[in-house]
């Protein structure tokens, strides 16, 4: 990850409205926005891709950010990738719950 130092007002105030819009509220104590704007940045197509949807839009944001990540590591470098092909390496993603210890597999 690579961390912006100041974020401007713009762009903070685009952080902020993405959170409200899809009514995610940040689990992470942040003592300031800009060391918060690599995480979200990261998150962000996925709470993005599931604004639109019903239901729980945290659960949601989450499931498809562990999708977008699998796809990511499929193809992020060539031995990863020919690797995957040629079906030496499976790229998993799963959710795991804090409160029972369990695994929910996404993709």
């Amino acid at each position: 990850m690579i961390a912006k130092s100041n974020p401007s007002a713009g762009r903070q105030k685009e952080l902020a409205t993405l959170f409200r819009s899809a009514r995610v509220i940040p689990v992470l104590t942040i003592e300031r926005l800009d060391d918060a704007v690599p995480l979200v940045d990261a998150i962000a197509p996925s709470v993005k891709a599931v604004s639109g949807q019903g239901g729980d839009v945290l659960g949601n944001a989450i499931r498809q950010n562990v999708i977008d990540n699998v796809a990511k590591l499929n193809s992020a470098t060539p031995i990863l990738n020919a690797a995957v092909e040629a079906r030496k390496l499976r790229v998993v993603g799963g959710i795991y719950r804090l409160k029972d210890g369990k695994v929910d597999m996404v993709a």
